[in-house]
């Protein structure tokens, strides 16, 4: 793999997660950069995921919001990963709870990869 990573993707899709979605984005935020991306599919959350999200919107420019109804966690997720320009995507639930350095340690594992060769790092 490259040994220059110049942007990560995140993705992740949501759907009435309320309660655990303020912590995962914390620790994603905490994770990225401002060159880095997180692309969020809410897939028609009747709670309040979608104001929480906003808050996060406010703050941070790199984060997208794309909305829809009743795709379903795959479509959500492929349709999520077509939009992304990072040179290496992760893909986060929203009730998880990243430690601190986990996109660190990915990237310094995927950059031991010849270039050319795909790769899929997961923990």
């Amino acid at each position: 793999m490259n040994d220059k990573i110049n942007k990560i993707s995140v993705v992740m899709t949501s759907y009435n997660g309320e309660k655990y979605i303020r912590e995962q984005l914390d620790s994603i935020i905490t994770n990225i950069t401002e060159n880095d991306e997180l692309i969020i599919g809410d897939d028609g959350s009747t709670d309040n995921t979608i104001s929480i999200i906003d808050e996060y919107l406010d703050k941070f420019p790199h984060i997208k919001l794309v909305k829809s109804q009743k795709l379903g966690t795959t479509n959500n997720l492929e349709r999520l990963i077509s939009m992304t320009n990072g040179d290496i995507i992760f893909i986060a639930d929203q009730d998880d709870v990243w430690d601190t350095d986990k996109l660190y340690i990915a990237v310094q594992s995927l950059k031991s990869v010849n270039r050319g060769i795909p790769a899929l790092y997961y923990c």
